[in-house]
């Protein structure tokens, strides 16, 4: 099995009058294809975790007990 990813990016117009100032949500999606081995979940892990880490995401945020 070859790797594969592929991201996917969708905006909505946020309808909360009290939205901060940022503005609209955008949604995005991330697919990964990897191989059902010991490696795939600890690196997938790593993806997430580096990619809410980047967004500013807290763990609480994320949803994790981390």
């Amino acid at each position: 099995m070859i790797p594969f990813a592929r991201a996917r990016f969708r905006s909505r117009q946020n309808a909360d009058p009290d939205a901060d100032e940022h503005g609209d949500d955008v949604e995005i999606s991330l697919d990964l294809l990897l191989p059902r081995d010991a490696v795939s979940v600890p690196a997938t892990r790593r993806i997430l975790d580096a990619a809410l880490q980047t967004l500013g995401a807290t763990s609480r945020s994320a949803g994790t007990s981390r």
